[in-house]
């Protein structure tokens, strides 16, 4: 799945490079979108089918097919959220100061997230204490 969001940035350097005007502005930007979902789709695949043709190669215990599945399409709906975020940023600022601006955004929101729970869990554990 990493390499088709990777895909998906040199993608963009090479239209902004070539400057194609046969597209329109609309075919271009569902072009990226199909280019993403299809590439991340693909990946889930290919990633699932590898963690189970390692596994009959080293002879291991098998995974569980519905945890794999749900590894799989967790990680696909991880990296569309990822996605969706990233292309208008890179529409907005470009291919390199985009991807600069998602991880800020990725690591502002991982922050207040780890700060949310960490003060739900406090919270928790605080209330159930007896004051004396």
């Amino acid at each position: 799945m990493f390499q088709a969001k990777t895909q998906c940035i040199l993608c963009f350097l090479l239209f902004i490079e070539i400057k194609l005007n046969s597209y329109t502005k609309k075919e271009v930007v569902l072009g990226k979108y199909i280019l993403v979902i299809s590439g991340t789709v693909i990946g889930a695949i290919l990633g699932s089918l590898a963690s189970i043709i390692l596994t009959l190669v080293m002879k291991t215990q098998l995974p569980n097919l519905l945890e794999l599945l749900e590894l799989a399409i967790g990680s696909v709906f991880g990296i569309g959220i990822v996605e969706a975020i990233q292309i208008p940023f890179i529409y907005k600022y470009g291919a390199e100061k985009g991807r600069i601006q998602i991880f800020i955004a990725i690591a502002v929101i991982a922050i207040i997230s780890m700060y949310f729970i960490s003060y739900t869990i406090a919270y928790k554990i605080y209330s159930k204490k007896e004051i004396a």
